[in-house]
């Protein structure tokens, strides 16, 4: 309808351009043949007044021709050569008559012409009159009308008929064009209505109606087009997601960003070893640009993407990075458009699989053999001495009764283990939200918080949504703060952060600030079995595997944790959870 409405004023504003330049021109048309057949009448009457003086040396006009010029309002002077008036043809207003005709003499005469017109206004009675003067030897003849007639005859309606048939003859192509633009409007209407069918994939019509078949053909072109565009839309679209899915199952950190440096993607991994690289917490992977270890990468991009020189090569960096008992291999690679992507890999020597299995089964005969060795012990004794005294046979079963729960609690994580090992279809999930998981750890906790004296803070997203098992996930919660507990002694903090979340993760930070652990056993804490204190971990009744099943647990809910001194003093975890 704003198209419509434009085009119409448009038109019109053209219209009435046209007909007021034909209607200017007609005008000044009629006003010059008005002008020219009344000099012609006024001509005719100064000869007639000048072949009187000729055949007569007295100036006598006949009557009938004054009675004449009178009725027309015609008005006659003679002047001699020094401009003295001799003869005029009426006498009712003399003096006024007779001023006005002197004024247009003197004009006549400074023209130097044989004969011409001119217009001239009486001021007193505010009246214009339109003069034709001639000269007959010594004597001029001056000829007037009022110029009202002038103006009354060009303002003659009949004057402007070929005006007014051009008028009719503009709007007849006016109404024409009216029609064909109407009929292009609808056409511009259904083509919109045609694309605004194919943006919300609905079917389109056959039978719309269109002003030429060059439209119809136009109108399948952009059907055909759109509908190659959808598809070719709807198989990107697919292998992003793919990429995407890939990124975010990847043993490879990886971030994708613009000429600017700003995130476009960046999968959790990558999130996880930023965090493991910096001394301080990073939500964003924009940030790592100012971190010391990724200076080398930082000034690779200072020193290509501001480069003006124009390169189809695409540039790579390789960095490698040491942290925490980790080795990082960080490669960057600018693309033509000056936008890049980094990548992390872990390639940490690890203990060969194979040693792995040998010194695990090494550990579990020898965690299984103290507490067997210590019941048997405990029960020869007893059996031994029959006539032992009541209070040394208490003692003995109690000792027995505590080495049997241990062995129970390790026989217990080492078959959640193996569950875990087996693969995800043997463990039940069900929507869950950690927050009250989290809170029911610190409530079962609460009491020897409270006794060591320790600090906790808490900060969480509210409704922390999560499809898992409530075991597994109360397990990672457990073990972390009961480490804390046994090992990182009175008066220190605990803090529980969700620093991050994205569509897919949670994103912890667990950290006390107690005595904390050596770099070099970072990378093996989470091992079975493995402790870094074995006397002193046997004495606080631990098992070996409580990180061990973290791991594994957060492994089972398509997370990665890491461990790092933290910023404070004391030990730092690293962990995601994946939200479905």
């Amino acid at each position: 309808m704003i198209l419509f409405k434009k085009l119409i004023f448009s038109f019109l504003a053209i219209f009435l351009f046209f007909a007021g330049i034909i209607f200017i021109i007609n005008l000044q048309y009629e006003k010059h043949m008005v002008k020219e057949r009344y000099t012609q009448t006024l001509q005719f009457y100064t000869d007639i007044i000048e072949l009187n003086i000729q055949t007569s040396t007295d100036i006598k006009i006949p009557d009938a021709f004054v009675s004449e010029l009178q009725n027309k309002d015609v008005y006659i002077a003679v002047f001699d050569s020094v401009g003295k008036s001799v003869y005029a043809t009426t006498t009712v207003t003399d003096s006024l008559m007779c001023e006005v005709s002197k004024a247009a003499l003197a004009v006549f005469n400074e023209k130097a012409t044989n004969e011409n017109t001119l217009i001239v206004r009486q001021e007193q009675s505010k009246k214009s009159y339109f003069y034709f003067g001639k000269k007959y030897g010594e004597q001029t003849v001056l000829a007037s009308i009022p110029y009202h007639y002038i103006t009354s005859d060009v303002w003659n309606i009949r004057n402007f008929t070929a005006s007014f048939f051009m008028l009719f003859v503009l709007s007849l192509a006016s109404m024409a064009f009216y029609l064909v633009s109407n009929k292009l409007l609808n056409t511009v209407k259904n083509l919109k209505k045609l694309i605004i069918k194919i943006e919300n994939k609905e079917e389109t019509e056959d039978d719309l109606l269109f002003f030429s078949q060059e439209f119809k053909e136009i109108s399948s072109f952009i059907v055909n087009t759109y509908k190659n565009l959808s598809t070719t839309k709807d198989a990107l679209s697919l292998e992003k997601e793919k990429l995407f899915k890939h990124l975010q199952i990847s043993q490879e950190g990886l971030a994708i960003y613009t000429f600017e440096r700003k995130e476009i993607l960046a999968n959790e991994i990558f999130i996880q070893y930023i965090n493991l690289i910096s001394n301080k917490k990073i939500s964003t992977s924009d940030s790592i640009f100012s971190l010391a270890e990724f200076s080398p990468i930082t000034s690779f991009l200072n020193d290509n993407q501001y480069n003006k020189n124009k390169s189809n090569e695409v540039k790579d960096k390789i960095v490698e990075i040491e942290k925490n008992d980790y080795t990082l291999l960080v490669r960057c690679i600018i693309f033509q458009d000056k936008t890049f992507e980094i990548s992390i890999n872990d390639i940490s020597k690890q203990i060969q699989h194979n040693f792995i299995k040998k010194q695990l089964t090494q550990n579990i005969s020898h965690e299984l053999k103290t507490p067997v060795s210590s019941i048997q012990g405990f029960m020869e004794t007893l059996i031994e001495n029959p006539d032992m005294e009541q209070e040394k046979k208490d003692f003995f079963i109690k000792r027995c009764h505590a080495q049997a729960i241990r062995l129970s609690y390790l026989l217990r994580d080492i078959s959640l283990l193996n569950t875990l090992d087996e693969g995800s279809y043997t463990v039940e999930k069900e929507a869950l939200v950690l927050n009250d998981i989290i809170e029911g750890v610190l409530q079962d906790v609460s009491l020897e918080i409270e006794e060591k004296n320790i600090h906790l803070e808490v900060f969480l997203k509210p409704n922390m949504a999560i499809m898992g098992n409530y075991s597994l996930l109360y397990s990672v919660f457990r073990n972390f703060i009961d480490n804390s507990l046994h090992y990182a002694g009175d008066n220190i903090s605990i803090i529980i952060n969700c620093y991050r979340t994205d569509k897919d993760f949670y994103y912890f930070s667990y950290a006390d600030t107690g005595g904390g652990v050596s770099e070099n056993h970072l990378n093996r804490i989470f091992d079975r079995f493995y402790r870094i204190d074995k006397g002193r971990s046997r004495k606080m009744g631990g098992t070996g595997l409580g990180l061990a099943i973290v791991k594994n647990a957060i492994a089972f809910h398509q997370g990665r944790v890491s461990a790092k001194p933290h910023e404070t003093g004391g030990l730092e975890f690293l962990f995601t959870l994946k939200k479905q």
